[in-house]
């Protein structure tokens, strides 16, 4: 009985979670130029730039199933145009900020939120 408690509370405050609440993330740097390697964005101390905002998965409109290979969804990491201009002065004029949550991400890119 215990365990199936436990269980129902679980499901419960999981469901409760917004969609759009807010998490960290961190952001690197990616060169225009495919020749150079990217880079975390990191301040003056040399420690990594933490983003605030939140995932939110994206689906194409349309029939794309004569494609091989898409995957007719995508997620983006949520941000206010405040966040934005905080973060992005961490890379240079040459680079791209994205998110990531690791190294081992897959790349990203930053939405602004209206």
């Amino acid at each position: 009985m215990f365990k199936k408690s436990l269980i129902l509370f679980s499901v419960l405050v999981m469901s409760q979670a917004s969609a759009d609440e807010s998490i960290t993330t961190y952001a690197y740097c990616d060169p225009y130029d495919k020749n150079e390697q990217w880079r975390w964005a990191t301040d003056e101390s040399n420690q990594a730039i933490k983003v605030n905002g939140y995932w939110k998965l994206f689906y194409f409109k349309g029939d794309y199933s004569s494609i091989t290979n898409l995957n007719p969804s995508y997620y983006r990491f949520i941000i206010t145009p405040q966040e934005f201009i905080r973060v992005k002065k961490y890379c240079k004029k040459n680079e791209i900020i994205r998110p990531a949550d690791s190294s081992l991400s897959k790349w990203y890119y930053f939405n602004i939120k209206d």
